[in-house]
C-alpha cells in the first residue's frame, strides 16, 4: 500500500473534494482498493463518501495505540471524522526526543499512525490522508507517515504565500524525519484561465518553483461541488458542463499517477 497526504495549511484550497475524486478515479477507473482517511475534523469527505461508510471505521483510531481490523469489503472505504475524537488527536504530544543511544524516538501521534497504516497495507492499494487546512499536529503527523505529499492550492495573493511555506515544511520532513516522502507537486486548483490575475499570480508561482508545479490545473466548475453534494464522481454528474471537468479531472489525476510510479 502506498499513502497519499493531501497537505495544505491554509483553508478553502479544495482538498477535500479532490481527495473523494482521486479516490473514485482509484477504484472506480483503476480498480484499485483504495483507503481514505478523513482526518479533517469538519468531516467534509466522511459527507461525500457517506454511501461508502461501515459502521467501525474511523479517522482518529489511526493514532491510537490500538491494532485496526477494516470493516467492509468495498473498493472504497472510507475511515470517517469524528469531530470530537479528532479534536482529542490533536492535543496528542508531538514533542520528538532522542533515547539513550541518541536515536530518535517519534512521538505517539506519529508511531501510532505508522504502526496503524502497516495494519491496513495488506487490506489496500492506496491510502489517501485528507488533513485539516491549518500547520497542525495531525496533518504534520501525515507528513511524516506519508509515501507521497499533494498540495492543492488556488492561485490567489493570499494563498502563494502559504504554499510557500507549505513546500518548506515538506522539504524539512524530508530532510529530517521522513527522508522516503516525495513531493507529486502542487495542484492549481479552482482555477480560472479566464483571470489575469490568476494568470498573473501562477506565473510569480511558476518563476519560483516550476520544477514543483504540476503542469496542469483544476478549474473552478460548479459541477465539482455538485458532484460532492451527490457523493458521485465527476464523470457521473449528468450536467453537458461536467464534460470538460472530466477531461481536466482525469488528465491531472493520470499525470498524478506518472509521479508516484503509475496507479
Amino acid at each position: 500500500m502506498k499513502t497519499i497526504a493531501v497537505v495544505n495549511q491554509k483553508g478553502g484550497q479544495g482538498k477535500s473534494i479532490l481527495v473523494c475524486q482521486l479516490a473514485f478515479f482509484l477504484a472506480l477507473a483503476k480498480n484499485k482498493r483504495v483507503a481514505v482517511i478523513d482526518a479533517d475534523e469538519q468531516g467534509s469527505i466522511s459527507t461525500t463518501l457517506r454511501k461508502y461508510v461501515a459502521e467501525g471505521n474511523y479517522a482518529h483510531t489511526f493514532f491510537g495505540a490500538k491494532p485496526i481490523e477494516v470493516q467492509g469489503d468495498g473498493m472504497l472505504v472510507p475511515f470517517v471524522s469524528n469531530d470530537v475524537e479528532m479534536r482529542k488527536v490533536e492535543k496528542m504530544d508531538d514533542e520528538l526526543q532522542l533515547d539513550a543511544n541518541k536515536r530518535l524516538l517519534l512521538p505517539p501521534i506519529v508511531q501510532n499512525l505508522k504502526n496503524r497504516l502497516a495494519d491496513i497495507s495488506g487490506a489496500f492499494d492506496w491510502c489517501l490522508i485528507d488533513t485539516p487546512g491549518s500547520n497542525s499536529k495531525v496533518p504534520n503527523a501525515a507528513l511524516i507517515a506519508a509515501d507521497f505529499v499533494l498540495v492543492p492550492s488556488v492561485i490567489d495573493p493570499y494563498s502563494l504565500p502559504v504554499v510557500v511555506k507549505v513546500l518548506q515544511r515538506v522539504w524539512n520532513v524530508k530532510k529530517h524525519l521522513n527522508p522516503k516522502l516525495e513531493l507529486i507537486g502542487v495542484l492549481p486548483n479552482q482555477f480560472k484561465a479566464s483571470d489575469k490575475e490568476m494568470g498573473k499570480h501562477l506565473s510569480q508561482l511558476l518563476a519560483m518553483y516550476k520544477d514543483h508545479v504540476l503542469p496542469t490545473a483544476i478549474s473552478n466548475r460548479a459541477s465539482m461541488p455538485l458532484a460532492a453534494d451527490n457523493g458521485i464522481p465527476i464523470w457521473k454528474v449528468p450536467q453537458t458542463a461536467a464534460r470538460e471537468a472530466t477531461k481536466e479531472v482525469r488528465a491531472a489525476f493520470e499525470l498524478i499517477g506518472t509521479k508516484v510510479g503509475g496507479f
